[in-house]
Order: structure tokens, then C-alpha cells, then sequence
């Protein structure tokens, strides 16, 4: 496969990775208390409103567009090297939930996400292969 095909399939990762964290945001904010009030999980009409929640079907949406660049990105990218790299999320994780939702997170949270992404860059090392 020629260096081009390659990089395309490592930007469609890298998109699979962002989108995936964007739907994980996106679903918070749906289940966020001014969003979907408390209780609405306990009847059908709960239920409803959130799947017809604007940030649930976003959340759908970015889904799906991880699911077809992750699959795109696995016919040229070995699977042990694909699926540890998605931990990469969790720093677009952190970071969005201080910025959308003003949580803090602790000196030892920030400490086991750096250990990852090390982790992950240490696999990388190796050009990938």
C-alpha cells in the first residue's frame, strides 16, 4: 500500500477518534439535567424525548461517521495498534468536560491520561507497523 493510501487511513483513525469522543460529548449534554430532566429515563415518553433530542441525534451521527472512518481505517492499520489509539480520546474527553461541563479533573486523573498517551506514543515508535 503506497505512503498516501497509509496516511489516509491514519487521518480517517484520527477522525474515527474525534468523532467518537464528539458523540460521547454530545450524549452528556443530552443527559445534562437542562436537557433531559431527572426521572426521564422512568417512562416512555422520556425515552422519546431524548432519542428526539437534538444532542442524541448528533450524537448518533458522529457515531456513525466514527464507525465508517474506524472501518476504513482498519483495512490498512494492524488492529493492536488501531484499538490502543483510541484511548486518545480521553484527552478530547477531558478537556471538553472542563470546557462544555465545568468539571475539574484531579492532578492524579491527568496523570493516569498523560501515562496513555504515552503508552499510545511509545506503539508509534516503531513507524506503526
Amino acid at each position: 500500500m503506497s505512503d498516501a493510501a497509509t496516511m489516509r487511513h491514519y487521518a480517517a483513525l484520527f477522525v474515527s477518534i474525534f468523532f467518537n469522543a464528539a458523540s460521547l460529548i454530545l450524549a452528556k449534554k443530552a443527559m445534562d439535567g437542562d436537557v433531559v430532566p431527572p426521572g426521564a429515563l422512568s417512562s416512555i415518553g422520556g425515552w422519546i424525548r431524548i432519542i428526539l433530542s437534538p444532542f442524541i441525534i448528533g450524537a448518533i451521527l458522529c457515531m456513525a461517521v466514527s464507525f465508517f472512518t474506524w472501518i476504513y481505517s482498519l483495512s490498512a492499520i494492524d488492529l493492536s495498534l488501531a484499538y490502543p489509539s483510541a484511548a486518545l480520546s480521553y484527552v478530547l474527553i477531558a478537556l471538553a468536560s472542563i470546557l462544555f461541563f465545568s468539571e475539574h479533573i484531579s492532578p492524579l486523573r491527568w496523570t493516569g491520561i498523560a501515562v496513555v498517551t504515552i503508552g499510545i506514543s511509545i506503539m508509534y515508535l516503531d513507524g506503526g507497523r
